[in-house]
C-alpha cells in the first residue's frame, strides 16, 4: 500500500475494510441495492413504455386524422372533377348555341340580301312602269294634239248622208271604234246645231 500511495498524485485516499464476519451483510446490502436499482430501472422502463404507447396512440390518431383528411381531399377532388365536367358540358352547349345563333344570323343575312334584291327588282319594275306610263302619257298627249288638229280641220257642215250612215252603222263597229265615232258624232251634232241643219233627233 505504501508503494500505491507513494505513486499516487493528487488528493489523499481513505481505504476502508470490513471483517470476514460482516462480509455476508455487505453482500446482502449490495444485492438489495442492485435489486432496488433494477426495480427503479424497470419502473423507469415501464414509464418509458407507457410514454411510448401514448406516443403510438397519438401517432395512430394522427394517421387516422391524416387518412380522414386524405379521404376528404379525394372527395373534394371528385367533386371538383364533377364540376369541371359540368362546366365543360355547359361550355359545349354554349358553343353549340353560339353556332346555331351564327347560322340563324347567316340565314337572316341571306334573307335580308334576298329581300334587298327583291326590293331592287321591284324598284326597277316601278321605274320601268313609270317610264311606260310617262311614254303612254306622251303618246296620249301627242294623240290628243293630233286629234285636236284634225278636229280643227273638219268641214263646218258635213254632208247629211254621212251622218245618217254613221247613225246606221254604229252598232256594227267595235267598241273602241264606237267610242271614237261617238266623239265625232257629238262634235258633228254640235256643228249641225250651230249651222241649224236638219238631222235626226
Amino acid at each position: 500500500m505504501y508503494s500505491v500511495s507513494y505513486l499516487h498524485e493528487g488528493a489523499p485516499k481513505t481505504w476502508y475494510g470490513i471483517s470476514p464476519a460482516t462480509a455476508h451483510y455487505l453482500l446482502l446490502a449490495t444485492r438489495y441495492s442492485l435489486l432496488t436499482t433494477r426495480y427503479t430501472l424497470l419502473a423507469t422502463r415501464y414509464t418509458l413504455l407507457a410514454t411510448h404507447y401514448t406516443l403510438l396512440a397519438t401517432h395512430y390518431s394522427l394517421h387516422t386524422t391524416r387518412y380522414s383528411l386524405h379521404t376528404t381531399c379525394y372527395s373534394l377532388l371528385t367533386t371538383r372533377y364533377s364540376l369541371l365536367a359540368t362546366h365543360y358540358s355547359l361550355l359545349t352547349t354554349h358553343y353549340s348555341l353560339h353556332t346555331t345563333c351564327y347560322s340563324l344570323l347567316a340565314t337572316r343575312y341571306t334573307l335580308l340580301a334576298t329581300h334587298y334584291s327583291l326590293l331592287t327588282t321591284c324598284y326597277s319594275l316601278l321605274t320601268t312602269r313609270y317610264t311606260l306610263l310617262a311614254t303612254r302619257y306622251t303618246l296620249l298627249a301627242t294623240h290628243y294634239s293630233l286629234h285636236t288638229t284634225a278636229t280643227h280641220h273638219l268641214t263646218p257642215s258635213p254632208p247629211h248622208h254621212l251622218y245618217h250612215r254613221y247613225h246606221l252603222t254604229t252598232s256594227q263597229l267595235p267598241t273602241r271604234e264606237v267610242r271614237r265615232l261617238s266623239g265625232q258624232r257629238i262634235r258633228v251634232r254640235s256643228r249641225l246645231q250651230d249651222t241649224r241643219l236638219p238631222g235626226p233627233g
